[in-house]
């Protein structure tokens, strides 16, 4: 078996990189609201184009959210198990 050693101060980084990327996303929803008025043949095209993308932009804030939000709940909790471990004068161990 294969194990993956990162230190939990790498993972919280990369939480707080997905919730920024996240941020970014939810920016993006909001720049895309309200069509620019086109011509008339055009404008239900273009809102359900720009209806579309917003929908895409707040479906990755979502899943980049809880990404960065399971990712930080795992960093704590390996914290709080290391600091169990060696409270108990135990020794981490794979």
């Amino acid at each position: 078996m294969t194990t993956i050693d990162v230190p939990a101060d790498q993972l919280y980084r990369l939480a707080a990189a997905l919730e920024d990327l996240a941020g970014v996303a939810h920016q993006l929803d909001t720049g895309l609201a309200g069509a620019p008025p086109v011509a008339r043949s055009l404008q239900a095209t273009i809102e359900g184009f720009l209806g579309d993308h917003r929908t895409a932009a707040r479906a990755l804030a979502g899943q980049l959210h809880w990404l960065g939000d399971t990712i930080g709940a795992v960093a704590r909790s390996w914290v709080r198990l290391d600091r169990e471990v060696l409270a108990d004068g135990g020794t981490a161990t794979p």
